[in-house]
């Protein structure tokens, strides 16, 4: 080993990084990379909370307390989905902190939806709806009346 604590062959170096990913896995190095700024930001978003992230926020930071009343209102639905998240890894972690979590660590939802669908179009044969159908009635019925 070198003077710093590492071993000074970096093949050992290496095995020694692959044995901490196999020993902790990936939530380990995932904080690791969030901690040194690497990694991609969590998402702040309340869909991404779990049945067991309600039931973990209802039995502590709730206090009995519906998780669900909390969600109805912005800045508690905020608060409480950082706790969600950030608590997973930090069991400690109080409302309080969760509440002072800078909003710079989340990449925020957007309230984007589905993309408009399009119309497709029609196909040789395809039933026509019925717009088409009275449109095609009316020009055979004033063709036909002008006998």
């Amino acid at each position: 080993m070198s003077g710093n604590g590492r071993p000074s062959d970096p093949h050992k170096v290496e095995k020694l990084e692959r044995d901490l990913i196999d020993a902790d896995g990936s939530k380990a190095i995932a904080r690791l990379d969030r901690e040194l700024g690497n990694a991609p930001k969590l998402q702040l978003d309340p869909s991404q909370l779990t049945i067991r992230d309600l039931k973990r926020a209802k039995a502590t930071v709730l206090g009995g307390k519906d998780p669900f009343e909390a969600l109805n209102d912005p800045l508690d639905a905020a608060a409480l989905t950082i706790w969600c998240l950030k608590s997973r890894e930090n069991p400690a972690l109080t409302l309080q902190q969760a509440e002072d979590t800078p909003l710079g660590e989340f990449e925020m939802a957007t309230e984007e939806g589905p993309p408009p669908p399009t119309a497709s179009p029609a196909e040789p044969g395809a039933k026509r709806g019925n717009a088409a159908r009275k449109r095609s009635g009316l020009k055979r019925a004033s063709a036909t009346s002008t006998t």
